[in-house]
């Protein structure tokens, strides 16, 4: 068992790699709520749009990994991974929506997914409760998909929020 600090990019682009919050973990719980003192959602999108206006740096920060093996457990950072990658599966959805349909695949292929050998692997693995409602929600793009926890209600509510902000754009 050993630990690793790795910056945010290079985590995402790992093309080897797959990555887990264990169970000792909290649940995602990133609020999009207006109502309540603090929107981290919100607070996401704008440090990003600071960053890429140059404003600011944007305060990513690094993800503490435990490596066991093949298994890489997300130690610390899993709030803004889970944040970081809902973002992009609505980045993903807006490209396809906009007709870049290759551009979107290959989103996908290097920061959801990746090929191993003759099948295709999840590259982000939330709480085992969660892990069947990100494969449909954010995965696989199953929009229907009913929430069971308050975890899959905020990843929901994510999602729709980064629609919301990439469409107004």
């Amino acid at each position: 068992m050993r630990f690793e600090e790795k910056r945010f990019k290079k985590l995402l682009e790992d093309s080897s790699s797959y990555y887990k919050v264990p169970e000792y973990q909290r649940a995602y719980e990133w609020d999009t709520n207006e109502k309540r003192k603090r929107n981290q959602v919100k607070e996401f999108w704008e440090d990003l749009n600071e960053f890429i206006d140059g404003r600011s740096d944007f305060p990513m920060g690094n993800i503490i990994i435990l490596k066991k093996g093949d298994e890489h457990e997300v130690v610390d950072g899993q709030q803004r991974v889970t944040t970081s990658l809902i973002l992009i599966k609505s980045i993903i959805d807006r490209l396809k929506k906009l007709g870049y349909e290759r551009k979107a695949n290959e989103l996908k292929d290097k920061y959801i997914v990746f090929q191993e050998k003759d099948f295709t692997k999840i590259k982000f693995r939330p709480q085992e409760y969660d892990r069947n409602f990100w494969d449909d929600f954010i995965v696989y793009g199953k929009n229907n998909r009913t929430t069971e926890t308050p975890s899959q209600k905020k990843i929901k509510e994510a999602k729709e929020f980064f629609d919301k902000s990439l469409r107004s754009l």
